[in-house]
């Protein structure tokens, strides 16, 4: 069975400064090519304030199964192998597979997070029409149940519902808009590469 959990990357990249040039026009290359992979929700690039700091990118998967795909894929590898002949700097990396990865939060402190009030929102309308569609069904088929044994059923059946089919297909359609923000500062919304050669 798939891992259908959603799962995001960090990836922190030490880039000297006589290279960054170079290395944006290739960062756009391989993020262009993630945003085209099956399951890719989304990812903010943020990039260096002065020389001495590092690129991070935080990028979001719905599942385990999507990212490896990814990681794995040839276009990837050619990529990396591209960059790798500039930029021969180390590269760090986390894995959040918390329910916060739904959203690109991360557990690193420098990660951006996403617009809080559109993270609720999604919420409440998908929890809203779980609710108001699962409920009557559950008591058609339990109608003699007691109506806490009955609410409880459709909690269930609703959190399964949210956790396996409705939030990995629709964070990929929502992750820009959850992580949008105006072109201001250093953080700027884009899909972004993972794996252990991470940009």
């Amino acid at each position: 069975m798939s891992d259908l959990h959603p799962v995001q990357v960090v990836v922190t990249r030490e880039v000297p400064p006589e290279h960054r040039a170079t290395y944006e026009e290739w960062l756009d290359r391989l993020l262009t090519a993630a945003k085209a992979r099956p399951g890719f929700v989304g990812a903010t690039v943020v990039r260096p304030a002065t020389d001495a700091e590092p690129y991070r990118v935080a990028a979001s998967f719905a599942s385990t199964e999507a990212m490896m795909e990814w990681e794995q894929s040839h276009e990837r590898c050619r990529l990396l192998r591209e960059i790798d002949r500039v930029v021969d700097t180390d590269v760090q990396w986390e894995v959040n597979t918390t329910l916060d990865a739904w959203f690109g939060v991360s557990e690193a402190p420098a990660a951006p997070k996403p617009i809080r009030w559109r993270m609720a929102l999604v919420l409440f309308v998908v929890v809203s029409a779980l609710v108001l569609s699962i409920s009557p069904i559950v008591r058609a088929l339990i109608p003699n149940a007691p109506p806490q044994l009955q609410l409880v059923a459709s909690i269930g059946v609703d959190v399964l519902i949210m956790s396996y089919f409705v939030m990995p297909n629709l964070l990929p359609l929502l992750g820009s808009w959850l992580n949008e923000r105006p072109a201001a500062g250093e953080a700027t919304s884009a899909p972004a590469p993972t794996g252990p050669e991470r940009a």
